[in-house]
């Protein structure tokens, strides 16, 4: 049996990984964008607040906050979640669809209602359940496009408790977003599509008010973004000196905002 995951009662941040098996470069363009969409929904759903993200060919960083007492959260709030998972279409482990969900709900402390509240709480607010709703789900879509059948996935996801503190959360975010940047797939992580802080700067709020919590001080969201920006042009320009892959240039890093393409 592997080492018990570490997992923390109160409000959290993890930093998750998880790696396509073999290594395998699966994750094309497409894969990526569908991935990406797959992981706002098991956030969405799940009630974590997602921080940042980078979906690279063969593997992928998350990086959450996590609030255990909100998994138990209102019917009204719980039909939303729901609907962001499944959209219009009826879930197959309950056979029903959202407006469905509701109208259920609606009856009160039915045997009917309490379980499928039950179901859905035993869902929400854990890490575990948060992985393994976007991995299945993506999955389930990979094979069935590509007519594949088995595991996407290797073995289990891994997870590292971060402190909860702006300063090093941010540290990690930046690690998380530069990725693409070490690995030499853009000069800078705003022009790598698949990852947080380019998705921040073409207009996503809730990643942008996220990331803006890492850079605290002065000023609004966008101002709070240049300090978080200016915090990758140093793990940038240290990850050069240090050999560990590809680097930032310093004055295309100062100079623009850039965006998603």
């Amino acid at each position: 049996m592997g080492q018990k995951r570490i997992k923390s009662d109160k409000v959290a941040v993890y930093h998750l990984y998880t790696r396509i098996v073999h290594k395998r470069h699966l994750l094309e363009d497409m894969q990526r964008e569908v991935w990406v969409a797959a992981l706002h929904r098991a956030a969405r759903f799940s009630g974590v607040e997602l921080i940042t993200y980078c979906a690279m060919q063969s593997h992928a960083h998350i990086l959450v906050r996590v609030d255990p007492a909100k998994k138990e959260c209102a019917d009204a709030e719980l039909v939303v979640r729901f609907e962001a998972l499944y959209g219009r279409s009826r879930a197959a482990w309950c056979r029903l669809n959202a407006r469905e969900l509701a109208a259920v709900l609606a009856q009160g402390e039915t045997s009917r209602a309490r379980e499928l509240r039950e179901r859905l709480w035993a869902r929400m607010g854990d890490i575990s359940a948060f992985m393994q709703t976007l991995k299945q789900r993506y999955t389930k879509w990979f094979n069935h496009t590509h007519e594949m059948e088995g595991t996407l996935w290797a073995e289990r996801f891994g997870s590292v408790l971060v402190e909860d503190d702006p300063s090093i959360v941010a540290l990690v975010a930046a690690y998380i977003d530069l990725n693409p940047v070490r690995a030499g797939l853009a000069a800078l992580p705003e022009d790598y599509r698949w990852c947080g802080y380019a998705e921040a700067l073409a207009g996503n709020e809730n990643l942008r008010a996220s990331l803006a919590k890492c850079r605290p001080g002065r000023g609004d969201a966008p101002q709070a973004l240049g300090r978080y920006r200016m915090l990758m042009l140093g793990k940038g320009a240290s990850s050069k000196r240090e050999g560990t892959g590809g680097s930032i240039d310093p004055e295309a890093l100062a100079e623009g905002s850039g965006g998603r393409r």
